[in-house]
């Protein structure tokens, strides 16, 4: 149901989190949601120590298939797919495909239109070798469908780069170059400040 999930946390990679002690006001949310698996130990008072909600990731940012990580004992849900554990609940997402003039239209939602909007399409013209195309990163995806899901009435992000620099728990794992953090740094700040009931506060 709408707002069901009451007041979220949604939690990063981005090393920005270390520059708060944010963990208590954290773990404080009715719903504390975290991108992947990685590391909570050693970084409590940064980032909290609950997980109601695992936003699956590829398997380097998971445990083992099968198995959950020990600090993620109390989570009660997936979203994205199982990761192996059969009995675990999951939620899972979908574009859609609409039909039009007898045409069928594959919709990957408004994260890529904003990029499609926004981007430049030779951004990469002078690189050697195979020449990715520039698309949201996963955070940003997952970020945007959890305000515009309804599930919570208030949606606090933490961790979500606007300077492409590390993640939390190692600095020298940075966003890829086919990411534009700074735009979708805006973007976020733009839902916040212009769509006041969306209920998005993001913090840096």
């Amino acid at each position: 149901p709408k707002n069901a999930w009451g007041t979220c946390a949604f939690i990063g990679l981005a090393d920005t989190l270390l520059e708060s002690e944010r963990g208590n006001e954290i773990d404080r949310h009715d719903t504390v949601i975290r991108l992947g698996e990685t590391l909570i130990h050693g970084y409590e008072k940064h980032v909290g120590t609950r997980t109601d909600v695992t936003w699956v990731r590829r398997s380097g940012k998971m445990s083992p298939k099968g198995s959950i990580a020990k600090d993620r004992k109390n989570v009660r849900l997936y979203i994205g797919h199982n990761n192996g554990n059969v009995n675990m609940t999951t939620l899972k997402l979908f574009n859609y495909v609409r039909e039009q003039e007898g045409m069928s239209h594959y919709y990957v939602g408004f994260p890529w239109f904003i990029y499609d909007l926004f981007e430049d399409k030779k951004w990469n013209k002078n690189l050697r070798g195979k020449r990715k195309p520039r698309g949201p990163s996963s955070g940003f995806l997952h970020a945007v469908d959890l305000i515009l899901s309804g599930l919570c009435n208030r949606t606090d992000l933490y961790g979500f780069s606007f300077n492409c620099q590390g993640a939390y728990y190692n600095r020298k794992h940075l966003m890829q170059f086919s990411h534009n953090c700074e735009l979708e740094s805006w973007i976020l700040h733009y839902l916040m400040k212009e769509h006041p009931e969306l209920g998005v506060c993001v913090y840096l």
